[in-house]
C-alpha cells in the first residue's frame, strides 16, 4: 500500500511498479501514453453527461454540443443511436 501513495517513484519499494511509474510520468512515450488515456476517458466523460443531457430532454441537441464542446454531428449520432 505504500507504493501507491508514493508521488514518486524513486520512494516505492516494488521495483516493477516503481519502473512503470517512472515510464508513465518521465519517459516522452510514456506521457504521450497516459495524456492518450486521460483524453479517452475524458471524452467518455463526455459522451456520458450528453446521453444524460439527451435523456433529460430539457436541452436543445445544438446546446447540448456548445456545453459539452463536442461536434453538434457527434451529439446527433449519439441522439440517434439512443431513440433506436
Amino acid at each position: 500500500m505504500h507504493d501507491f501513495s508514493c508521488i514518486r517513484a524513486e520512494d516505492m519499494y516494488y521495483s516493477q511498479l516503481a519502473r512503470k511509474i517512472r515510464y508513465l510520468k518521465e519517459d516522452e512515450k510514456g506521457v504521450e501514453a497516459m495524456c492518450r488515456v486521460m483524453e479517452e476517458m475524458r471524452d467518455d466523460v463526455r459522451v456520458e453527461i450528453v446521453l444524460e443531457m439527451i435523456r433529460d430532454g430539457q436541452v436543445s441537441l445544438e446546446k447540448i454540443a456548445q456545453y459539452t464542446s463536442l461536434p453538434l454531428e457527434k451529439v446527433r449520432e449519439l441522439a440517434e443511436k439512443k431513440s433506436a
